[in-house]
Formats: structure tokens, C-alpha cells, sequence
């Protein structure tokens, strides 16, 4: 019986504005009308960077950072270039900034999706999110640390990983490798994370 092994891989957020906005000699609308900021997520509602990107909103309508309306907008699917594409074809007015996932920048390109040129069409802002890797395994396989599970994986070559979409599956792919296993790669899709 092969055992599953499952890799989820939480992405870093990286906030950025459409090229040569002017991002703190800010631009978004004037003093006497401010305009509204979109942050655009890539992700769907409810997923770890929807829940982040909405605590960056709060924030930045404070005084004492943008005093603007700030409204969070999901654009979820093709890795993240769909709202990738969105916020580089906005006005360069700091008024949309594209909350970016390690998908939009590794996973999509790495898969031939049309994507932006992340040099020329978006300019980054900051990284306010830093995320980890969980590992985990079916607790019947009975390994309670990595080094017993690598040893597991020496007497069990014909391991199987299963992962979720993006930046998961390329995390289960190199895994798979450096282990030297050759069972199969599952990716396990869902369309928006909180499902997977």
C-alpha cells in the first residue's frame, strides 16, 4: 500500500503598484478628494492572503498612513496572472496595488501562462507577509520526525505526494526529487484555497 505524503506550501505576499506609480509622494486622488485604493488579491475570499491583504486595508485607511477608502478585490485563477495582468493595465495613479502571491511569480510562468513582466509592468512596494511550509503525513505511517521519515522513504521508494495547485506543487515536485522517490506526483486542484 503506497502512503501520501502532503506538502502545503502558504505563499509570501508581495504588495505592488502598477509601474512608475508614485507610491509615497502618493497620487491616489488629491486631499480634497481621495480616491479609493483597491488592493487586488489573486486569491479567492477567505483565503490566507484575502485574509491578510483585508488587515492591510484597515490599516492603511488609518490617518496616518493613506487616510483612503481601501477596498479589497479577489480576482482568483490562472495562477494569480489574471490580476496580475488587471493591476499592470491600471493607471500608474497608486490607486490599485496587487497583493502578489509566490504563484504569480514562479508557478504561472513556470507553467507558460501569459503573465506581466514583473520588472517592467509592476513596481514592488514592500513584503509584508512571510509564510511557512507545512509538512505532514498520515499519522498511521508512524514517523514522528523528518529524520524518520527520510529513513522511510529509503525503504519505501514508490512514495506518493500529494499536493494542492501552484506554488504546493512545485514544493512537492523538488521534494520528490531530492528524496529521490518514484511514485507520482498527485496535484489535488481546488479553485480557491480555503476548499483545499
Amino acid at each position: 500500500m503506497r502512503r501520501v505524503l502532503t506538502v502545503l506550501y502558504a505563499a509570501a505576499a508581495l504588495v505592488l503598484l502598477p509601474a512608475h506609480a508614485h507610491a509615497f509622494g502618493y497620487s491616489c486622488g488629491t486631499d480634497e478628494s481621495p480616491g479609493t485604493v483597491r488592493l487586488v488579491v489573486p486569491l479567492g475570499a477567505g483565503s490566507a492572503n484575502d485574509v491578510y491583504a483585508r488587515h492591510l486595508a484597515e490599516q492603511l485607511k488609518r490617518p496616518e498612513y493613506l487616510n483612503r477608502t481601501v477596498l479589497v478585490e479577489n480576482m482568483p485563477g490562472g495562477y494569480g496572472s489574471i490580476a496580475a495582468k488587471h493591476v499592470a493595465a491600471m493607471p500608474s495613479d497608486g490607486c490599485t496595488l496587487f497583493v502578489g502571491i509566490n504563484s504569480t511569480f514562479a508557478v504561472g510562468p513556470m507553467f507558460g501562462l501569459e503573465t506581466v513582466d514583473f520588472v517592467k509592468d509592476l513596481t514592488p512596494i514592500t513584503a509584508f507577509i512571510q509564510s511557512i511550509q507545512v509538512f505532514s503525513v498520515n499519522p498511521s505511517l508512524g514517523v514522528k520526525t523528518l529524520d524518520q521519515f527520510l529513513e522511510y522513504v529509503k525503504m519505501h521508494p514508490k512514495l506518493d505526494i500529494a499536493t494542492s495547485a501552484g506554488s504546493a506543487r512545485v514544493a512537492g515536485e523538488m521534494l520528490a526529487k531530492a528524496l529521490g522517490t518514484n511514485g507520482s506526483i498527485k496535484t489535488v486542484p481546488y479553485r480557491l484555497e480555503p476548499e483545499a
